[in-house]
């Protein structure tokens, strides 16, 4: 089942959903559903999802960057919790070096988003749960 397009908004940025682009093709090989696409935040790119600081030693200034990029992660899962309440099955595939194939694969619940130092790994799979 497609999924809604959510387009950059300038004036309001947020999420964006968008259909992948003919560079991105490569990350269909990790995926099996028919319709892929990319998903950005408030800058524009995905880099929010996967910043995370060294929790040892975390400086202020990544504290503060870590703190700015959660609400990405709250308008994420309130779309995915509507696509599974719709019945779409959803997988969600982070990797800078898209075109290879995952380094590991696992079930992943909406709310699992908004654990409080979750962010997306890198070369993971993961397939939305309910719960």
């Amino acid at each position: 089942m497609p999924l809604a397009e959510l387009a950059w908004d300038e004036h309001n940025p947020g999420l964006t959903v968008s259909p992948i682009t003919a560079r991105e093709e490569a990350a269909r090989t990790a995926l099996s559903q028919p319709h892929v696409y990319a998903v950005g935040t408030h800058m524009g790119c995905g880099c929010p999802f996967a910043f995370e600081p060294d929790w040892n030693q975390p400086t202020a200034a990544d504290l503060a960057e870590f703190q700015d990029n959660r609400p990405n992660f709250v308008q994420l899962n309130e779309y995915l919790e509507v696509a599974l309440r719709a019945g779409a099955s959803v997988e969600l595939y982070n990797a800078w070096d898209f075109w290879l194939e995952p380094l590991d694969r696992n079930d992943l619940g909406a709310s699992d988003l908004m654990a409080e130092h979750f962010v997306f790994q890198d070369r993971q799979h993961y397939t939305l749960v309910s719960g």
